[in-house]
């Protein structure tokens, strides 16, 4: 199987900075300039969730209307941004799950063949959660309990959250059921035919209990007996991690959970969580409780729920990215290099926000020299006001933005914008790997060596660069087929003490990128 890597990586070894691995401009060969809308003659179209399929088409869900009359909302555009009209009536599917009242659609994914699950609360006299399945073309999936949908519940705060979907085509949902004493936050299994799964939990179910105000919001799957879920408790956010049987990990922070309440001063709300190994990135924004201005927030933890110290400020990266008034990130995405890249919304002087996309270092630095300061923003068509409400990834690694804008004259619409990830555009086919990857010590001093097997014979630059992403130094090195013992004790003259990334690239593309710390 061949992987397609896209990037232009470093510069040549007499360059002063190296180069970022994604462009992050407006592709304006997509939709109309970059951008399709997905709109109503008379109704609010409430962006939510937008995915890629295994046909390359956009999937995505929003919740349409307004007051008490909503429903759900499901479009389909092809690879270049046009109306897909093969799906539903005219590209777009309704659904109303009770039949009136008021719909939320809260989560989407796609499962084999592209078939879609979604998540989300109904209101007629109470609230209820439903989750239902649909088939590629916009059809509700009466393999799944039936009638395609699953609803329960009949309090007023009841959802599903969020879920996720195993390669079995069972269904994992997070949300919040009512009782007598509050809100508590449950976690449950569907089969794939939407029976509960009574292996999982308490016969399908997990509720966890800790207060009376609480609620899980999301959920990540990272493999069969990893998930983590993000939850709230008395205004606090937390992180839990989960095994594939639906018990919390007692090997992730305390008892299976991680508070966000180290910054003082500041109440973290988390959006997104991404891997990379076995470290887990989570994004959002932290507010200042005395001013109420927010803040970019990224915050790295290895799979023990510990921070990596060495990741911005003691594991936390805070900071306002230059509009001096409310900063937000709400997706994000781990690069080849470690490098971090962020899409949100920055707000301006009237008081209205744009999307934005933001790149940090793989050491939780801003990478100024992506766009203009670390960040680039897109005004969209006719907006007044926009945020970023999920990125979508297709299998070459293109980024797309699906985006909430509400309309000059007042109407919401939804907006896909998509972005240009290669900065050289260059397909290169896969590279022979390193197996064994080693630099040794580690901690460096003024020796540092690296040992591997190479597939292939070639020729390779390995590159240290500091902190700020400046090439400290860079040498080429001519790789024979087998085993391989590199002497890069010339890459550590004139280094200090402190962090370093060791990048190893051939024909422009990124082979390896791991941390290199010197005593």
């Amino acid at each position: 199987m061949k992987n397609k890597i896209f990037t232009a990586l470093l510069l040549a070894t007499h360059a002063l900075t190296a180069q970022i691995l994604i462009d992050g401009r407006i592709d304006s060969t997509f939709g109309t300039n970059g951008q399709a809308v997905l709109s109503d003659a008379t109704e609010n179209v409430e962006a939510r969730v937008a995915h890629v399929g295994t046909d390359g088409k956009f999937y995505t869900a929003s919740t349409l209307g307004t007051g008490s009359g909503r429903d759900v909302l499901l479009a389909r555009f092809n690879a270049n941004g046009t109306p897909d009209n093969t799906f539903g009536f005219n590209g777009r599917a309704y659904f109303d799950p009770l039949l009136g009242g008021s719909d939320y659609v809260l989560d989407m994914k796609l499962g084999a063949n592209n078939t879609i699950v979604i998540v989300g609360r109904s209101y007629t006299n109470h609230g209820q959660y439903y989750i239902a399945r649909f088939l590629a073309n916009g059809e509700l999936d009466t393999t799944f309990n039936q009638n395609g949908v699953v609803t329960g519940g009949n309090i007023s705060e009841d959802a599903w959250w969020g879920c996720t979907i195993e390669p079995n085509g069972s269904i994992t949902t997070v949300g919040v059921l009512s009782g007598g004493d509050g809100n508590n936050k449950v976690i449950t299994r569907y089969l794939s035919n939407g029976n509960l799964d009574v292996n999982f939990g308490f016969n399908g179910m997990n509720v966890l209990d800790e207060s009376a105000d609480e609620q899980f919001t999301q959920i990540y799957r990272q493999n069969s007996n990893r998930f983590y879920v993000v939850g709230e408790t008395n205004g606090v956010e937390k992180l839990y991690a989960y095994d594939g049987s639906g018990n919390l990990s007692n090997t992730f922070g305390a008892a299976g959970k991680f508070s966000f309440n180290q910054l003082t001063g500041y109440r973290v709300y988390v959006h997104d969580v991404a891997f990379m190994g076995n470290d887990v990135y989570v994004s959002g924004y932290a507010r200042n409780m005395q001013t109420n201005k927010t803040d970019v927030l990224v915050c790295k933890m290895n799979s023990n729920g510990v921070l990596d110290n060495a990741f911005g400020n003691s594991g936390f990266y805070r900071a306002d990215l230059g509009s001096g008034r409310n900063d937000i990130a709400t997706e994000i995405k781990i690069l080849a290099d470690g490098s971090i890249f962020l899409a949100g919304e920055t707000e301006d002087a009237n008081g209205d926000y744009t999307p934005a996309t933001f790149l940090l270092a793989f050491d939780g630095s801003l990478w100024s020299s992506y766009g203009t300061n670390g960040a680039r923003h897109y005004p969209l068509a006719n907006a007044e006001s926009a945020h970023v409400m999920h990125m979508a990834e297709d299998a070459q690694g293109k980024l797309t933005l699906f985006c909430w804008s509400a309309a000059i004259g007042g109407k919401v619409e939804g907006v896909l914008v998509s972005l240009k990830t290669s900065i050289s555009g260059i397909g290169v086919d896969e590279l022979a790997p390193f197996a064994g990857l080693v630099a040794y010590p580690n901690p460096a001093t003024e020796n540092l060596f690296a040992r591997f097997t190479s597939a292939t014979a070639g020729t390779y630059n390995f590159v240290l660069l500091d902190v700020s992403g400046k090439i400290t130094s860079s040498e080429s090195f001519s790789i024979s087929a087998g085993e391989n013992i590199v002497d890069l004790s010339g890459l550590m003259r004139n280094t200090r003490q402190g962090v370093y990334i060791l990048q190893i690239e051939s024909m422009g593309a990124l082979i390896a990128s791991f941390k290199i710390m010197r005593n």
